[in-house]
Parts: structure tokens; C-alpha cells; sequence
């Protein structure tokens, strides 16, 4: 499999996703929520009643995490979930005593990558692949480890290199050195190398035990890579 960055046409807004931070990369993969935030950049400040209203004539063209037909639902699931997980990221307020939702100043809105053009562009694939990564340290530390010794590396090799890292104290992604070469070679068989491979970012043969990168449909991996916090990155 071809790994030549020049035969891809990467997504052109795709790094500017890795540029926000982590809790808002996480609570931004809803289109959901990305829908609200959208509305927000463009109005400032908004009605729950009237989000509710804009949120459903979009439906058509915003993939849905919820049934965006039924507005009770819909504004229920705003007050319960969306919004609450919003306000937990500080990208939103919630001015109850008129029912009024607004804009955070927070650094991805006022001097990072987050508008409205951003929100409406970037394909769910990129969010989804984006946000299985910061889920958890190791995912990093796998992807580092293919922009450092080639996009194709073996399972086994992974995890013998993840517990070396450890044992030199630059891997944090293993606990302290406490896992075996086995314990690594668990939780990236059963848990993330699969992940990975779901979201689109690796290939992962489970007879050979080959770990491919596959996300060059979106960015090249190296540059992925250094957008990834200094605690994701194996060596750093």
C-alpha cells in the first residue's frame, strides 16, 4: 500500500480540527453540537426555542445524533445533554432565567481555528478520527511510532517499543512501566488498533499482525503527528 502523501489530496481543513483542544475536539465530534456552535458564531447569542427551530430546518443537511423531527425531543436533548457537555467544554453559556444560550470567549473561538466555515466543512469521518486519537494517550503513541519508523510496523513491534519508551521514562502512555510486552499487546489488539481501524486511521491485519496508517485521505501523518499534544507523543 502506496503511503506517498503526493498521491492523496488531503483535506484541506483537516489540520485546523487537530489545532483546537482536546475537551473541544472530544465534545465537537456530535454534529450536533457542532450544528449549535455553527448557529452561535453566526448570532452570537440564541434562544433555546429558536435554536431548536434552526437546528431542525437543517436537518436535512446535518447528520444526526438525535431525532431532530420531533422539536420536544430535540429541545429536551439540548437542556440534558448537548449543551451541558458545551458548557463542560466553556464554549457556551446558559443564561437560565431567559432561557438564552451564548458564546464563550474561549482561545479555539477568539484566537484558534473554530468558525463557522470550519464547522460546516470538515466531513464527520475527520472529527470521528480526530477525537478516537484523544481519547487516549496510547492511540497517539501508536501513531507516533509509525511517523517514526515507517507507516507499517508490526503489533508485536509496537508494543515492544511502547514498553521500552516506558522503561527510558519518555512513553506516557504505558503506566509507569508496570504493563508487560503481553498487557500492551492486549489492549492494542483488543482495543486500539481496532479503534483506530474503525475511525479509518490504520489497517490493521490481524493474521500478519501489520499495522498500516491509512488516514492520508485527510493528512499526512507526520504533520498529524505534531499537532498532537507532547503527552500523546512517544519520545517527546
Amino acid at each position: 500500500m502506496s503511503t506517498d502523501s503526493r498521491a492523496f489530496d488531503h483535506h484541506p481543513l483537516a489540520l485546523e480540527v487537530c489545532s483546537c483542544s482536546p475537551s473541544t475536539i472530544r465534545v465537537l465530534e456530535s454534529p450536533v453540537r457542532r450544528r449549535i456552535l455553527c448557529v452561535l458564531l453566526e448570532r452570537r447569542t440564541v434562544a433555546f426555542r429558536e435554536l431548536t427551530s434552526a437546528l431542525s430546518r437543517s436537518s436535512e443537511s446535518v447528520p444526526s445524533d438525535d431525532d431532530l423531527d420531533d422539536q420536544h425531543a430535540l429541545l429536551a436533548s439540548l437542556h440534558h445533554t448537548h449543551v451541558p457537555k458545551l458548557e463542560r467544554a466553556e464554549l457556551v453559556s446558559v443564561h437560565s432565567e431567559d432561557d438564552v444560550l451564548s458564546l464563550d470567549l474561549h482561545p479555539d473561538i477568539y484566537r484558534g481555528p473554530l468558525t463557522a466555515h470550519l464547522l460546516r466543512s470538515v466531513d464527520q469521518e475527520v472529527w470521528a478520527a480526530v477525537a478516537a486519537v484523544y481519547r487516549d494517550n496510547r492511540r497517539g503513541a501508536v501513531l507516533t511510532l509509525l511517523a517514526q519508523s515507517g507507516p507499517t510496523q508490526t503489533m508485536e513491534s509496537l508494543a515492544s517499543r511502547l514498553v521500552e519508551s516506558s522503561v527510558r521514562g519518555i512513553d506516557r502512555s504505558v503506566s509507569g512501566g508496570r504493563e508487560t510486552k503481553a498487557d500492551v499487546e492486549i489492549t492494542l489488539h483488543h482495543v486500539h488498533l481496532p479503534v483506530l481501524a474503525n475511525v479509518g486511521l490504520v489497517d490493521y491485519d490481524v493474521t500478519s499482525g501489520e499495522v498500516t496508517y491509512t488516514g492520508n485521505r485527510w493528512f499526512e501523518l507526520g504533520e498529524f503527528v505534531e499537532t498532537l499534544p507532547p503527552r500523546m507523543r512517544v519520545g517527546v
